[in-house]
């Protein structure tokens, strides 16, 4: 886990920095998954986090009473899955909602 502070200033450098990142969204059960390529939107109010997708799809997400996570490929036990994450992804910041859903945000390198 991270705190807030910490995942907010990794929003803020999204949304600074606009890096390139990929979003999934899995429910629980499996039932819905959902993957976005985007940048986080520069100007928004507090407590959202909006991704803008280039053909103008987007994504609104309330950061409301949830939690963080963050990781890089360096966590990953497996050296093949390992090695392939680390070439395309610079970390991982993880939103968890309070119905237990997850949101990964993904930085590409």
């Amino acid at each position: 886990m991270i705190s807030s502070e910490e995942a907010s200033l990794l929003i803020a450098r999204y949304r600074s920095e606009q890096p390139l990142l990929r979003i999934n969204l899995i429910l629980r059960d499996m039932s819905v998954k959902m993957r976005l390529t985007a940048r986080a939107a520069v100007e928004e109010p507090a407590g959202q986090l909006t991704f803008e997708a280039e053909n103008g799809d987007h994504c609104l997400v309330e950061l409301r009473n949830c939690r963080f996570e963050y990781g890089d490929a360096r966590e990953v036990k497996d050296p093949k899955i390992r090695a392939r994450s680390e070439e395309r992804f610079a970390g991982c910041l993880t939103i968890l909602f309070p119905s237990d859903e997850r949101l990964y945000i993904m930085e590409l390198r």
